[in-house]
């Protein structure tokens, strides 16, 4: 399990943002809409629905690119709660439905669909149904499946948050870490094999982001190459590509990206430096509870073979710099700390590649790298071994 930027996109379409009636709002959209579609010959989808408990509230229609979600239209729901949009598209892509502020939804629509949803507005995500759209159908199917998924891991972060705060008792610590790595695992053959179920679909595009990249390069590869062959247009798609061709700038064996950023102290300390030692580069933060979890077994890590010529330099991606400084105290992390306080603007985060934390890199002596994501007795083993 690890903490995930979203990898959802904003669109160039200009933006419809003046709620009005829902009829007259429709007549404007179809009208509109129709006219350009006939200009640039693009097929057509609609989406229509209704949503109870919705009266009087403002629904919005967003659509994925490359920057994020951007609102193409936008009304007020009648009583009724139902509505009609009718927009052209040229490939599958993203689509956000939201109702209020904090009730949305997910679809992904394609070229010719006409999509019928329904749902309750006071637990959209929750309830409702989607008809129409296969890749839609599909997105729903396995995020509530990983949704569930997520509760027990839930429930395990604050079973480890009390012990961490009280006892801090290693035998419960290390129970915790086995049963989420059951979760971890379970979770990851959930998606190969949702994956390999669908690899022509546009939704193994999002499913296969729920998977680290470098214990599951295969399978980055595999919807790699489908998203070039089956939707070569998508932006989406063409953005991920070019993530695929990052990841490998980090591929083992070779040289990573420098790094040059200010320990607690304003001291300027670059990854290089280091060369000579076997260093993990640790990219955590203290807001991220997988990242606090795995600290237990950094420390005890590196108090068995710092002596030996081992080093941990842990970036972190927090924003606070008083809360980076007490995760580091608390947890005991007795190593190079260097930091941007940039959040996700980080600028490692694009030169490694990365979208979620915590994420480690290996260096051997000449600072080539020997393994990535490596965690517990696998880590230690590797350490271990590259300094006999």
């Amino acid at each position: 399990m690890k903490v995930v930027l979203s990898s959802s996109n904003k669109s160039v379409i200009s933006c419809l943002n003046r709620p009005t009636s829902m009829r007259v709002f429709q007549f404007i959209i179809v009208s509109t809409v129709l006219f350009l579609a006939a200009c640039q010959g693009e097929l057509e989808y609609s989406l229509k629905g209704k949503f109870k408990n919705a009266e009087g509230k403002s629904l919005y229609i967003e659509k994925a690119g490359v920057q994020g979600f951007q609102t193409i239209a936008t009304a007020v729901l009648d009583s009724d709660g139902e509505f009609l949009f009718t927009f052209p598209v040229r490939d599958a892509g993203y689509y956000r439905i939201r109702v209020g502020s904090d009730q949305s939804i997910i679809l992904i629509i394609d070229k010719g669909e006409s999509v019928l949803v329904n749902g309750d507005a006071t637990n959209l995500g929750q309830n409702y149904t989607v008809e129409g759209s296969k890749n839609s159908v599909l997105y729903k199917e396995f995020f509530s499946s990983y949704q569930k998924n997520m509760v027990s891991i839930d429930s395990l972060k604050q079973m480890y948050t009390v012990i961490m705060q009280t006892t801090r008792d290693a035998i419960q610590i290390r129970q915790i870490q086995e049963q989420f790595g059951e979760l971890s695992s379970a979770q990851s053959t959930f998606s190969k094999n949702f994956i390999d179920a669908h690899i022509n679909d546009f939704v193994v595009l999002s499913v296969v982001e729920s998977l680290e990249p470098e214990p599951n390069m295969e399978y980055y590869k595999k919807v790699e190459s489908s998203m070039s062959k089956n939707f070569p247009n998508s932006v989406l798609a063409q953005n991920f590509v070019k993530k695929v061709s990052d990841l490998n700038r980090i591929a083992i064996g070779s040289i990573p990206p420098e790094i040059q950023m200010s320990d607690p102290n304003g001291n300027i300390v670059a990854l290089s430096s280091l060369k000579g030692k076997v260093v993990l580069v640790d990219f955590w933060a203290s807001w991220c509870r997988p990242c606090r979890m795995e600290s237990p077994n950094l420390v005890r890590l590196y108090n068995q073979f710092n002596s030996s010529g081992f080093e941990i330099y842990s970036v972190s991606l927090d924003k606070n710099k008083n809360s980076w400084l007490q995760a580091i105290q608390q947890d005991q992390l007795n190593w190079i700390h260097v930091s941007e306080l940039a959040y996700w603007n980080t600028s490692v985060v694009k030169t490694y590649g990365f979208s979620g934390i915590p994420f480690t890199v290996l260096l051997d002596r000449d600072g080539k790298i020997i393994g990535k994501n490596l965690r517990g007795a696998q880590l230690a083993q590797k350490v271990q071994e590259v300094l006999s």
